[in-house]
């Protein structure tokens, strides 16, 4: 287990579906400090992400951005399109 640290990490990776990109932040602090920003979609793996985070760093200031875009397939967007205008949007 890392007891203290200072460092930075970013890392993206992108496939058909989606890119998700993550960095890392952390600085000397007496206790652990974690900071998460996840986006709304993943807010149910906070709790997770911050158990998993705890297992692996005693103490510091940690701040954990994840962003997740996903990518809209051409079918799609063209359905949902003939039925907004079969309901007159």
């Amino acid at each position: 287990m890392i007891k203290s640290m200072t460092g930075f990490a970013s890392i993206a990776r992108e496939d058909e579906r989606a890119t998700v990109a993550v960095t890392i932040r952390a600085l000397n602090h007496r206790y652990l400090d974690l900071q998460l920003r996840v986006p709304q979609s993943l807010a149910a793996l906070e709790s997770d992400i911050r158990a998993l985070v705890s297992r692996h760093v005693a103490r510091g200031r940690v701040e954990l951005s994840i962003s997740l875009r996903l990518r809209q397939t051409p079918g799609r967007s063209k359905r949902r399109s003939s039925r907004r205008a079969r309901a007159g949007w």
